[in-house]
């Protein structure tokens, strides 16, 4: 007795091939009893054998015969995936190759089957743990379902919100008594390692002072972190703001700034890599550097991108700042409507203030920064230009709900088609701890505020 294998699909499969239309369904299915096998498609066939089918002649049961005596030609594709393990809503790019040679191609997105082409690809933002598969139609209505990929998805982290302490461990300690799990110490290399061994949860950043107005050299650099690049888990800084080389400058006219901070920054990551700690390169300004102005914005694909996306973290001041407007900085900073802004040709939608909270979103888009390769960091965040939270009269209650907001907008994933995820590990507050030139910005008095807004 020759008894068929499979689904009931493959039954369906079998009669087309030895019949053919119109008659392999309406006619010769409906014979031989088996109509109701197309409402279930998918489940095991359990009828009858090839010679006791009703209602066939003896030339209709060769023909099935027959077909069932071929090799079956299994399609051969390859189903990647470019990650499976993600957080809520980054991008996963499934890729396919499948034989020529077959009737149809076809992805499951999480919905539905759709049908794409041979030698193609999708790009999916899952937001709960799924399974993805390729279903191929051979000739002959044969179906092929690729081995399911499951991509795993985890709740999107939010960056620290953090302090940048200048020098002083009092400081330091009061931000870390308060919940504070960032802490990035500037000018103070021994409290910076102080702080890592005494903390190892908390997430510690070292900060020079370097020399203005010219690029350090590595015993400079050696010197001025110390104790810190010796500090495992420890973060270490490169240059800072337009201290020592410029961005590019303000029409774009010099990209060979971007060059030469880039190789400086290069050298350096070496250097940190050898000595088992984290190096975050950039460290540009709140604003900086201009990537609207066309030639800046190929400087960085050119010079920063190979580097961010061969693993360097990329350190990028992220305040809210002054547009120049006469709406209070309160509302506009709160302010959620979308708007549209076109620079250069390039048209974008987003939140009023966010060209300078969140800027790394513009290198993952214009620049080619992939955001799976990498991190970006922010040792300076806050309200700034021309002055900080206290200027402007912010309580601590509106002080934490700012921080709230940027850690919230800083967390969110990238639209599709951008390069890769969107991930901010932290962003320092400025500044807490000098009493002196940059009493202004003091944020320890803020810090229940902070508190009661559920970040830390």
């Amino acid at each position: 007795m020759t008894t068929f294998h499979g689904t009931n699909q493959d039954v369906i499969n079998v009669f087309f091939a030895a019949f053919g239309e119109p008659d392999y369904f309406d006619v010769k299915m409906v014979n031989a009893g088996l109509a109701s096998l197309a409402q279930n498609r998918q489940a095991a066939y359990t009828g009858p054998a090839v010679e006791d089918l009703p209602n066939l002649s003896d030339a209709d049961r060769q023909a099935l015969l027959q077909v069932l005596a071929q090799p079956v030609n299994w399609p051969e594709f390859g189903f990647t995936a470019d990650k499976t393990s993600i957080q809520a809503g980054d991008p996963v790019k499934f890729s396919w190759k499948v034989s020529d040679g077959v009737e149809g191609v076809y992805f499951w997105n999480g919905l539905a089957f759709e049908g794409v082409g041979g030698t193609d690809s999708r790009t999916v933002q899952p937001q709960k743990t799924s399974d993805y598969r390729l279903k191929v139609v051979a000739r002959h209505g044969q179906e092929f379902i690729s081995t399911p990929i499951q991509v795993v998805v985890t709740a999107r982290s939010k960056p620290c919100i953090g302090v940048n302490v200048i020098s002083n461990g009092d400081a330091a300690r009061a931000a870390i008594a308060a919940g504070c799990k960032f802490i990035s110490v500037t000018f103070n290399p021994d409290l910076a390692r102080e702080l890592k061994q005494q903390h190892p949860d908390v997430l510690v950043a070292s900060r020079a002072n370097f020399y203005k107005g010219h690029l350090p050299s590595l015993a400079e650099f050696r010197d001025k972190h110390g104790y810190a690049l010796s500090t495992p888990g420890m973060i270490v800084y490169g240059v800072n703001e337009n201290d020592q080389i410029g961005d590019g400058g303000q029409s774009g006219e010099r990209p060979d700034e971007i060059r030469k901070r880039s190789e400086w920054d290069a050298q350096m990551w070496q250097v940190c890599k050898d000595a088992g700690v984290i190096f975050a390169g950039g460290g540009y300004a709140m604003g900086g550097p201009n990537i609207v102005v066309p030639v800046i914005r190929a400087a960085m694909k050119q010079y920063y991108a190979p580097l961010f996306n061969a693993g360097m973290w990329f350190n990028q001041h992220m305040y809210s700042g002054n547009d120049h407007s006469n709406t209070p900085i309160k509302t506009r900073i709160f302010n959620t409507t979308p708007f549209t802004v076109t620079w250069d040709g390039i048209t974008a939608t987003g939140r009023r203030t966010w060209w300078l909270e969140e800027r790394p979103r513009f290198y993952l888009q214009w620049c080619g920064f992939d955001g799976d390769k990498s991190t970006f960091i922010s040792d300076e965040i806050g309200v700034d230009n021309p002055g900080p939270f206290s200027d402007f009269g912010f309580t601590a209650q509106e002080v934490g709900a700012w921080c709230a907001r940027w850690q919230a907008i800083n967390s969110e994933p990238m639209p599709d088609g951008a390069h890769g995820a969107y991930k901010v590990i932290g962003g320092a507050l400025f500044q807490s701890g000098d009493p002196g030139t940059w009493k202004a910005f003091e944020v320890n008095r803020y810090f229940d505020g902070i508190k009661a807004a559920g970040v830390w």
